[in-house]
C-alpha cells in the first residue's frame, strides 16, 4: 500500500493474509529484495539488512493517517532527529 524510508530504515504498509506469520513475511520481503538489490548491483557494496524488525497493526480505519505517515518519512526526518 506505500513503501518510503530514511538512509538507514524503511516502512512498509501491507494488507497481509491473517494466516500469514509477520516473521514469514519480512524474512520473505528481506530475502527477495537483498537478492534483488544486490543482482541488480544497485549498490557499490553488498547490502544486508538488520536482523530485527519492528511490526505494528493498525485499523481500516487508520490506513489512510498511516500512508500519510509512511509516505512523509523525508520531512519527518528533516524536522526530527534521531
Amino acid at each position: 500500500m506505500a513503501i518510503n524510508g530514511a538512509a538507514d530504515h524503511v516502512h512498509v504498509l501491507l494488507r497481509a493474509n491473517p494466516d500469514q506469520s509477520i516473521s514469514d513475511l519480512v524474512r520473505d520481503i528481506k530475502t527477495n529484495s537483498s537478492k534483488f538489490i544486490n543482482e541488480e548491483k544497485l549498490l557499490q557494496r553488498r547490502f544486508e539488512w538488520q536482523r530485527g524488525y519492528g511490526a505494528f497493526a493498525t485499523s481500516a480505519t487508520h490506513v489512510s493517517s498511516a500512508k500519510r505517515y509512511v509516505m512523509g518519512q523525508k520531512g519527518h526526518h528533516r524536522l526530527k532527529s534521531f
